[in-house]
């Protein structure tokens, strides 16, 4: 009987052993595949438009597609306010677009005419939306001047709160 109990408790060292290996793998598993803290979350579902913005912002241009869309789905879960979902998604693609689009009409110069970005707000809209038909209207023009809070001339910090407002909107009307 010695042995056996010898045996006993070499076999549940072994079976502890292996359990703490596979657990310590499926860590560095889950690590590796989703890289946004329960912290992220929950500073994402309590913080104001400003700390959302920015946090979004510094999440998105690191995140994969799919952990934008688990982080969606769980601000979503956590929050009760499913709306906070596709504004998330579309996160990635609205900062990729917006700093390919501002980094063509800026031709690296802090400051640009607001005449030459309509052009551009024009085209992309026209692009984003599939639409050959409609397009902005002088008021639409003037209200993204209001949004971006500039007046002749535009700064990349203006053409982001611009392009936060515009790009959402232009995603609504292509679906």
């Amino acid at each position: 009987m010695g042995v056996e109990n010898v045996e006993e408790a070499d076999n549940s060292s072994s079976v502890s052993d292996s359990i703490e290996g596979r657990l310590s793998n499926f860590k560095i598993t889950s690590s590796n595949c989703y890289l946004i803290s329960d912290v992220t979350i929950f500073k994402y579902c309590l913080g104001g438009l400003i700390d959302k913005a920015l946090l979004l912002k510094e999440v998105a241009t690191s995140a994969s597609e799919e952990e934008l869309f688990r982080l969606a789905n769980e601000v979503s879960l956590y929050s009760g306010c499913s709306h906070h979902r596709r504004q998330i998604v579309i996160a990635k693609r609205l900062i990729e677009e917006g700093t390919k689009i501002w980094n063509s009409i800026s031709q690296n110069n802090r400051l640009i005419q607001w005449e030459k970005v309509i052009f551009e707000i024009e085209e992309q809209f026209m692009r984003i939306t599939c639409s050959s038909t409609r397009s902005l209207t002088e008021q639409d023009f003037e209200l993204l001047r209001r949004i971006a809070g500039c007046r002749e001339h535009m700064g990349q910090e203006n053409f982001e709160k611009m392009w936060r407002w515009l790009y959402p909107v232009m995603f609504y009307i292509s679906k």
